[in-house]
């Protein structure tokens, strides 16, 4: 991996500070990265310790 988090890599590419969740989108959508990353976690499902 290149960057350690989407923000480091959207600030190398824009050259500011940036929040790297918003800026990347999913290719070919208008989805938003955590808005992807969102959906993904709720797909989860956690089973509780026993």
């Amino acid at each position: 991996m290149a960057f350690g988090s989407p923000s480091a890599a959207s600030q190398a590419v824009y050259g500011t500070s940036r929040n790297g969740r918003v800026d990347w989108v999913i290719q070919g959508t208008d989805q938003t990265y955590a808005s992807w990353q969102e959906e993904q976690l709720q797909d989860i499902q956690i089973e509780p310790a026993q």
